[in-house]
């Protein structure tokens, strides 16, 4: 997993697991994905992180969530990457030419940085604000500032919230193909499947006009390929017959197992 300079800021505010649990509430139907994350499934998603703030990315998206596959080293998962012949150095790499061609944005400061830079330590308001109010409140009041109008001054995300989470519909489909197969859990096998499904569309696919909006605030443009594609196919890697070979990998997996 060499590459990662100790701790990203997510797990120096929480514990191993839970450090990326979404701060303010997604949703019923993310929260209720992120559950099922299997303990190695939520490993990947701090390397995804972990992967995110390297980049300097205000999001964290599919191909964050790819090199955390690739550096997390699950059997099955990283033996068939490796067989279509890509690894976390090779990934990186991809990923550093996309951020040089202008098609995923560069290192970008994120309002917690600008508050820090200012004397304002946002870990420690947050910890202060949970400690009187509560965890669930901060977040509720969190989402009900998001949800207002423009004109009264909502509509925006916060500091409070995070990076942005551009991995829901790769989580979906991830949660949609350990269901058919009747697994409760959500690994990394399934989390590679969903982000190949999600790689065969376009960036904004299954977006709402606010989430297009997103996009184009932390650097992205929509309508454009997602960069998950654009990786294997610079590798020269067919995103079918690859999820066919994650499938079967998937399948041996839990047979092993039981």
């Amino acid at each position: 997993m060499g590459g990662h300079r100790g701790r990203t800021r997510s797990e120096q505010a929480g514990g191993p697991l839970q450090a990326l649990a979404p701060r303010a509430p997604p949703g019923k139907t993310v929260s209720a994905v992120w559950e099922r994350l299997s303990p190695p499934a939520l490993r990947v998603m701090q390397l995804a992180d972990g992967e995110a703030e390297r980049l300097g990315h205000l999001y964290l998206g599919d191909e964050h969530v790819l090199l955390g596959l690739l550096g997390h080293g699950d059997p099955d998962t990283a033996a068939v990457l490796n067989d279509y012949g890509i690894g976390l150095a090779a990934g990186r790499a991809e990923m550093d030419r996309l951020v040089e061609s202008g098609v995923v944005p560069g290192p970008r400061p994120d309002d917690a940085t600008l508050l820090r830079d200012l004397g304002v330590d946002l870990d420690v308001v947050r910890a202060e604000m949970e400690a009187t109010f509560g965890g669930v409140a901060v977040a509720q009041a969190t989402r009900r500032v998001m949800r207002r109008p423009r004109w009264k001054g909502g509509r925006r995300r916060t500091p409070l919230c995070g990076r942005l989470l551009l991995v829901k519909r790769a989580l979906g489909l991830a949660a949609a193909f350990a269901t058919e197969h009747g697994q409760p859990r959500i690994g990394p096998g399934q989390l590679l499947l969903g982000v190949l499904a999600d790689a065969a569309d376009p960036i904004d696919a299954g977006l709402s006009r606010r989430g297009r909006f997103e996009l184009g605030r932390v650097g992205l443009c929509p309508g454009a390929p997602a960069p998950t594609r654009l990786i294997f196919r610079a590798r020269g890697i067919d995103l079918a017959a690859l999820r066919t070979s994650t499938e079967a990998a998937v399948r041996a997996g839990r047979r092993r197992e039981r």
